[in-house]
């Protein structure tokens, strides 16, 4: 997806770069995401369901990958949450993106077994007002002059449907 300094998803992932990277906003359209994103916990933890919720992960190695799928949800080894996994729900989306625990989460979700329960969460409500996608820039509603190439379409567009999850109140 680009160079860590670009890229939207890495391993040393935040909220705010999920969609376009936070430094790209900043530089190309002097727009500081940072400022108009909101973070909080829930009263009650929200569960999702491993193989049948919307989750993202980032697992980056192949090796323990592989040891994951060999080993979790085994009989005598059930996914089970820990304090290693983690994970933020970005709204308006209702999305869980995994912050700790990607490699057992992962094999979790292709073994569709087990549940995570997430209390945080990042609210883009205020950036959907502010920043579209035509389906291959970013650019500010008030001056689409100014554009940021996307680093990935697919995310682009779950980007855009924000804007129509926020509409109809699907969160």
């Amino acid at each position: 997806m680009g160079t860590e300094k670009y890229t939207a998803i890495g391993e040393n992932f935040q909220p705010y770069d999920l969609f376009v990277h936070s430094y790209l906003l900043k530089n190309e359209l002097n727009y500081d995401i940072t400022q108009k994103i909101s973070f909080g916990k829930f009263e009650l933890s929200k569960n999702f369901k491993l193989g049948f919720d919307p989750i993202f992960t980032y697992p980056w190695g192949e090796e323990r990958i592989s040891d994951c799928l060999l080993s979790i949800g085994e009989e005598n080894n059930k996914f089970k949450m820990s304090e290693n996994h983690k994970g933020i729900i970005i709204l308006p989306y209702n999305i869980c993106f995994i912050t700790g625990g990607n490699h057992s989460i992962l094999t979790g979700i292709f073994k569709k077994d087990g549940d995570i329960e997430v209390d945080n969460y990042c609210d883009y409500s205020k950036v959907l007002d502010d920043i579209d996608f035509d389906g291959e820039y970013y650019y500010l509603i008030n001056n689409s002059k100014k554009r940021v190439k996307t680093s990935s379409v697919l995310l682009g567009l779950i980007f855009s449907m924000g804007k129509y999850i926020k509409k109809l109140d699907f969160a």
